[in-house]
């Protein structure tokens, strides 16, 4: 079942302040749920949203949201583990190693596109 969150405060920007402080680009985020990022630029925006579009928030960013809003025991899809603070490390370093992984494969290329060129000459 699908409860709204109705709250005195803005949902989208709790949301959005939350992948903001565990700097979790809205990008990668978009990836990871499976969602376009105009889709959670429109979460954002939002006053309410469903308790398990924020509970599926949570859980990627690795964020407790009960916290952040009333009557959390109604909504049990807020409910996460406890943060930890090394999770967010580990999410940098995935997403470093994805720059580099892109970076490898842009330089391979103009390698391809240089031999190709210097064949034409």
């Amino acid at each position: 079942m699908l409860y709204k969150i109705m709250a005195t405060t803005h949902a989208g920007s709790i949301i959005e302040k939350a992948v903001r402080r565990r700097n979790v680009s809205i990008s990668s985020l978009s990836r990871k749920m499976n969602v376009n990022r105009r889709t959670l630029y429109n979460w954002f925006n939002k006053e309410t949203l469903p308790s398990k579009i924020i509970g599926q928030i949570g859980k990627t960013i690795k964020y407790d949201f009960s916290s952040d809003f009333s009557n959390t025991s109604a909504y049990p899809d807020l409910k996460f583990i406890e943060s930890d603070p090394s999770t967010i490390s580990e999410s940098k370093i995935s997403e470093s190693q994805g720059y580099q992984y892109w970076m490898i494969k842009y330089i391979e290329l103009l390698e391809k596109y240089n031999v190709l060129l210097v064949k034409k000459i």
